[in-house]
């Protein structure tokens, strides 16, 4: 699959799980799964009165960063939510 379309298909998940609620934090996370070698996005929501969340967005099926970087220049083009990683290796 092309970055265009995947990210098309991230950001269509983030409009309809973005729900604008008041006091609600709302980010994105990429988690790097090194044994399958994917990017996994999630949409965390936290409300101070509830129990916070991890939405499944969408799993990529590739390890290149130059790809990922693509992806997240189309995510951050449609939203201005943050984007917090997890599990990279530096």
């Amino acid at each position: 699959m092309n970055p265009d379309k995947e990210a098309a298909l991230i950001n269509e998940r983030i409009d309809t799980s973005f729900k604008r609620l008041i006091n609600t934090r709302y980010q994105i996370n990429v988690v790097f799964n090194h044994y399958f070698n994917t990017f996994n996005f999630l949409m965390h929501v936290a409300h101070p009165m509830k129990r916070s969340s991890s939405i499944p967005l969408h799993t990529v099926e590739t390890d290149d960063l130059v790809y990922l970087e693509s992806l997240i220049k189309w995510i951050q083009a449609h939203t201005q939510l943050t984007i917090t990683y997890t599990r990279f290796i530096v």
